[in-house]
């Protein structure tokens, strides 16, 4: 008989999975019908079995919550019902991604975060318009696009002259006494130019006088120093260029009296009658060619950045940031150099990633421990036994250090010397040793806490009169911490060496 899986839909209580012979109305019983309650009603080890199970997770659909995942967790025929969907959008918010449209998409209480935003105005650039202020405003590379600016430009000259906006001739005046004021609207962003080309029709010399304005506000005038002219004729497509130009001159310098104070109303603003070059050499120059090179909605200056360029155009590279070496090299792109003993970088490490070796000849009165960055050197077992230890070190700062012990236990020497790269770098007897009497605290190979530096044994250098000649041929004399008059002093010394390698510190010694 081939028994047969059943599922019977009752009431409340969800799901029934039977097994057995079907009949025409199968009516579930205790021992062989499964409910949907997290239970094993047909005791046989397994719970639900058989019942419906939408998101497949071992859960039967009505013992499920519907959660924001995308999928119909209870087996109703909905996805996500019931989940916040803050732009109501259809799509629960933990799902959903935040969109430029000035609506929290995905329900964390924020609105286009994380959306360009070029103007920082908290508005996300596609949803932005653009204001003609200066700035991007919409994201999409061009600033003030569609705007408009009015620019006014009152001017004379003696006696005639032609007035040009970035290459295009407005027109020309003639009479040097009365101001006429030219307008133009400028509808890009960017460098633009007015050039005037002044003559004198008698052949003397030309003054030019105007005032420049732009959407009401005066940004120059001659005087100012913000035209720059010539005396001769700078040639082809000069409407547009400064090429060849110089500064202005002041007229006022030479002769006052030539304008008589005329035109009123530009002299009032503060303009002044401008020439070049020589206004006492009437008849060399009737003609002036003059140009003002302006910018609308002036990029912000160029600040320097250590990088080793010239950022901001003023000739200097990185200047203000550090140089720790002096060398005219900022420490941001500076590189350690190796063997010089400086820190090139500004990091305050020395030479670091170079490599040297170093020599240490050590011994004690009578055993001596030595240890490098805290790791164990060796020893030695008494003072005429000269501890030799070479090893390879990079750049920085390292420890030496020693433990000396009298085996008696009456008074300790101690004498080393260190090379670094063959040269004599440290010895016992100049203070570069620091050391103490007294017992030091866990770590002290590292650390010169509570040392003072080394003293020399000059009135105990009898107790040690021979034995370690590779040591005192370096310079090195004996030392000691305590008194060594007194055998019971000091039993054991401790020393540290604190030191930067770098193979300069021994052309430094005497």
């Amino acid at each position: 008989m081939t028994t047969r899986l059943f599922l019977l839909s009752v009431g409340l209580s969800g799901l029934i999975a039977c097994t057995g012979v079907p009949t025409e109305e199968p009516e579930p019983t205790e021992d062989d019908c499964e409910l949907c309650d997290g239970l094993d009603n047909d005791g046989d080890g397994a719970i639900d079995e058989g019942l419906p199970d939408a998101d497949e997770d071992g859960l039967c659909d009505g013992l499920d919550d519907e959660g924001c995942d995308g999928i119909d967790n209870d087996g109703d025929g909905e996805v996500d019902e019931g989940q916040g969907d803050v732009d109501e959008d259809g799509l629960c918010d933990g799902l959903d991604a935040e969109e430029c449209d000035g609506i929290d998409n995905n329900g964390d209480g924020l609105i286009d975060e994380g959306l360009g935003d070029s103007d920082g105005d908290g508005v996300c650039d596609a949803i932005d318009a653009e204001e003609c202020d200066c700035a991007d405003n919409d994201g999409d590379g061009t600033i003030d696009e569609d705007c408009k600016w009015n620019l006014t430009m009152m001017m004379t000259a003696d006696d005639y002259y032609q007035v040009y906006v970035d290459g295009v001739l407005l027109g020309d005046n003639t009479g040097w006494s009365t101001t006429e004021t030219w307008s133009q609207s400028l509808t890009t962003t960017g460098v633009h130019h007015i050039a005037v080309k002044a003559e004198d029709v008698g052949g003397a010399v030309a003054g030019f006088l105007a005032s420049v304005s732009l959407d009401g506000v005066v940004f120059s005038q001659t005087g100012d120093g913000s035209w720059l002219g010539s005396a001769v004729d700078p040639g082809v497509g000069w409407e547009t260029s400064t090429a060849g130009l110089s500064a202005e001159v002041s007229a006022m310098a030479c002769d006052p009296g030539r304008w008589n104070g005329r035109p009123a109303d530009l002299i009032a603003a503060g303009a002044e009658w401008v020439w070049q070059d020589n206004c006492a050499d009437v008849r060399t120059y009737g003609e002036n060619w003059w140009v003002l090179e302006f910018e609308v909605c002036e990029s912000p200056p160029a600040v320097e950045e250590c990088d080793g360029e010239d950022n901001d155009g003023d000739g200097r590279v990185d200047e203000d940031f550090a140089d720790t070496d002096g060398d005219g090299i900022a420490d941001c792109v500076d590189t350690e150099e190796c063997g010089d003993c400086v820190d090139n970088d500004g990091d305050g490490t020395v030479d670091e990633d170079c490599k040297y070796e170093l020599g240490v000849l050590a011994a004690a009165d009578d055993t001596l421990t030595a240890y490098l960055d805290g790791v164990k050197l060796g020893d030695t077992s008494g003072w005429s036994d000269v501890g030799s230890w070479t090893q390879a070190i990079t750049g920085g700062t390292h420890h030496l250090a020693f433990a000396a012990k009298d085996n008696s236990g009456v008074v300790t020497g101690f004498i080393s010397a260190v090379y670094i790269d063959g040269g004599v770098a440290y010895v016992t007897g100049e203070g570069s040793f620091l050391a103490t009497a007294t017992t030091p605290a866990t770590g002290w190979e590292t650390s010169t806490a509570g040392m003072v530096p080394d003293t020399e044994a000059t009135k105990c250098l009898s107790r040690w009169s021979s034995g370690v000649s590779s040591i005192t041929a370096a310079g090195a004399t004996w030392v000691w911490e305590g008194d060594c008059t007194n055998p019971k002093a000091n039993p054991n010394n401790w020393y540290v060496l604190e030191f930067q390698a770098c193979p300069g510190v021994a052309s430094e010694r005497k």
